[in-house]
């Protein structure tokens, strides 16, 4: 059961939300997120995967209407900032630059509450715990950290650096070596890269992709639309020649010929 507990806390601990949402022209669309603690990371990622240039203007506004945010004709991005009110934060895109284009837009909003000391279980807890568990708690604790908040860091693009924060660490008992312990951080902490390289590799490739189906898509509706056009141009041709023809061997016009 307090195993259980203690995975509970590690969800509580970080929330996420991905969406992808489809901007009709001259459209304005919010999202909204609610911070309960200061001191609390927000993440925000967007990425314009079709529609008109790929770009998007985007605003995020904290409590008391406080600008943190905005840009113009961004394609995508990726920040990161330290909300210092609580209350209601809004994410918001806007597209009313755009006449008749619709925008694809993909993005994410993740919240990860503060690490307080309190978060910790008591020292009792930990003694109940075989070292095995206790390794698999501290390495999901870590990782939930380290996950999202090292990711974050590395990919923040144009917005606040993540601030070092206090992690978890292992209670110290009688006769643990301290080599240990620091051997296991640094594996967490490379797992914790690796799983970020993955995930902006996996960001990268998706929009790519996404950006390259539109362009072939676009290429395709064009080609089609001047073979039309083509077709088009030549039937009236065609017919043009033969009322030509017909028009100089009719009646008294056969001796013009």
């Amino acid at each position: 059961m307090r195993i259980l507990a203690a995975i509970a806390g590690l969800v509580a601990y970080a929330s996420a939300t991905a969406l992808t949402y489809r901007l009709e022209a001259h459209e304005r669309a919010c999202f909204f997120t609610d911070v309960k603690d200061k001191g609390t990371k927000v993440a925000f990622y967007f990425a314009v995967q079709s529609g008109g240039s790929f770009d998007i203007d985007y605003s995020v506004t904290g409590p008391n209407e406080k600008v943190i945010l905005d840009g113009t004709k961004e394609r995508q991005g990726d920040f990161v900032f330290t909300a210092n009110d609580e209350g209601e934060y809004r994410f918001c895109f806007n597209n009313e630059m755009s006449t008749f284009a619709e925008k694809t837009v993909d993005f994410e909003i993740a919240v990860r509450a503060p690490f307080h000391p309190t978060t910790i279980p008591e020292t009792s807890f930990f003694e109940a715990l075989s070292p095995p568990q206790l390794q698999r708690w501290i390495a999901g604790y870590n990782s939930q950290y380290d996950r999202g908040l090292r990711e974050l860091e590395s990919n923040a693009v144009g917005g606040p650096q993540v601030e070092n924060e206090v992690r978890a660490q292992l209670p110290s008992k009688p006769g643990a070596h301290p080599e240990q312990t620091s051997v296991l951080e640094e594996s967490i902490l490379k797992l914790s890269a690796q799983l970020s390289t993955v995930s902006r590799n996996q960001k990268y490739f998706r929009t790519r992709e996404n950006r390259n189906f539109s362009t072939v898509k676009s290429t395709e509706t064009r080609i089609f639309n001047f073979s039309m056009m083509e077709v088009g141009l030549m039937v009236t041709m065609a017919g043009l020649q033969v009322f030509i023809v017909r028009f100089f061997f009719q009646g008294a016009r056969k001796g013009y010929v």
